[in-house]
């Protein structure tokens, strides 16, 4: 018996227009793939593409728009801060020699901060701590701020000592030519160990400031 042209079981299932694109796709980078599989392929996944995606929060935007401000102003201040220090600095120092020593004396300690510290911190950890946390897993993103603080306290730690004591071989690689006495090249070696230090104080105020921007507070570790 021939089939009824009006049945409707044993009539080829209508492809969709968007899944037949996609199948035309999918088929053109493989030929072995039937055009109507790779259409329901492609459909199911739009779907669970689709499905996945959650809806923005009604102050997702506002919230962004709020810590952007509140992070842009604190970053001000602590700019202002940073010119107020200067500005204490030329006056205890004045633009003599000693000005020069300090600023020397400063900016290796800083160097090495920005190099294992920051650079670090920004691309290894906080992207890891932020997801551990929006897993959920907790326990792990402490243990992992935990490690981190030690390897710092340590690494830092022992950089700051062998600088302290190689400080006298070190700083004057720093000094140009002979611009300097005897007398601010020492100036400039004792104000380096002073300061030196401060490296792992830092690091660790870099963790710090890790953990709290990952818990979406901006303020704070902006100044």
């Amino acid at each position: 018996m021939s089939p009824d042209p009006g049945s409707t079981e044993d009539r080829e299932p209508e492809a969709d227009p968007g899944s037949v694109a996609d199948a035309e796709l999918v088929g053109a980078s493989d030929p072995g793939v039937d055009a109507s599989y790779a259409a329901l392929l492609s459909r199911r996944e739009v779907e669970r593409i689709e499905g996945d995606e959650a809806p923005e929060a009604p102050g997702a935007h506002a919230g962004v728009a709020r810590n952007t401000a509140i992070f842009s102003i604190a970053t001000g201040l602590s700019r202002v801060a940073g010119l107020a220090r200067e500005i204490l600095a030329a006056s205890y120092f004045g633009t003599s020699g000693a000005a020069s020593a300090f600023t020397i004396a400063f900016q290796l300690p800083n160097l090495v901060r920005g190099l294992f510290a920051d650079a670090a911190l920004s691309a290894a950890f906080v992207p890891v701590f932020a997801e551990f946390l929006e897993q959920k897993k907790r326990r792990e993103a402490i243990l992992l701020a935990s490690t981190l603080f030690w390897i710092i306290l340590l690494v830092l730690g022992i950089l700051s000592a062998i600088f302290i004591l190689a400080a006298g071989v070190i700083i004057p690689l720093f000094i140009p030519g002979d611009q300097f006495t005897p007398q601010l090249v020492d100036l400039a070696v004792g104000l380096s160990q002073v300061l030196f230090p401060i490296v792992v104080l830092l690091g660790i105020n870099g963790l710090l400031v890790g953990i709290v921007n990952s818990y979406h507070h901006f303020t704070i570790p902006a100044l």
